[in-house]
């Protein structure tokens, strides 16, 4: 598996990290490069949490953007491994918080079909939790999360039941992968009415899902 140089720019300036070139990781990586490089505003010291990390790409690009910590959690064992790969590559591992649990409404144990990512009772086992428990376990002080990003295969209603606490505590941008037939209005229904969300579709066409950047409104 070769190692490439992934490189973007923000305000004129080239930064670049090392990442593992994995077929589907690397296609996924490339599709969504216009959102990380024009809407993925990390800035230095924020905190971030990247639900359904991956093989990394939005951590990577979080973290060489300035992020002081970045929470990033991916239970699929074979995916985890190269997110926890490409941290250590980039000799990142202060800066990063991996977690092989999922984040759901609740504190439970699954099985999920890794082809299909629907529950399987064949499938592979997953340990969940919820971010609002985990966030109050690290004990973090408001407002030190500004950014959460999601990107878990039609169970974003369920962890939106979960981190409820979360957003109104911390009120951080949430960058959402919405998957059919899910809907952003019930996403934002769930964690806050006084959220907004922008459409992403001039950034991607992701097919039957869409993308959204959401915002607490002032």
């Amino acid at each position: 598996m070769p190692i490439i140089d992934y490189e973007f720019q923000v305000n004129g300036a080239t930064f670049s990290y090392k990442f593992w070139d994995e077929g589907l990781c690397h296609t996924h990586h490339m599709e969504e490069k216009p959102i990380r490089d024009q809407v993925w505003d990390i800035r230095d010291g924020m905190y971030v949490v990247d639900m359904g990390a991956g093989c990394g790409d939005y951590t990577l690009t979080a973290i060489r953007r300035g992020a002081h910590r970045v929470y990033a959690f991916e239970p699929f064992p074979d995916t985890f491994e190269l997110l926890r790969r490409n941290v250590i590559l980039n000799k990142w591992q202060d800066r990063c918080v991996l977690s092989s649990l999922a984040i759901s409404s609740s504190d439970n144990d699954e099985r999920i079909d890794p082809k299909t990512f629907t529950l399987s009772k064949t499938g592979l086992p997953i340990r969940a939790t919820t971010l609002d428990n985990f966030i109050e376990w690290l004990s973090i002080p408001p407002p030190q999360l500004d950014w959460i990003k999601i990107d878990i295969e039609t169970y974003e209603i369920e962890a939106a039941h979960g981190m409820v606490k979360t957003v109104r505590k911390y009120k951080p941008k949430i960058l959402i992968e919405i998957h059919g037939p899910n809907t952003i209005e019930q996403f934002l229904a769930i964690i806050d009415a006084n959220y907004q969300a922008e459409s992403l579709a001039n950034y991607i066409n992701s097919g039957t899902n869409s993308h959204w950047l959401c915002t607490k409104r002032t």
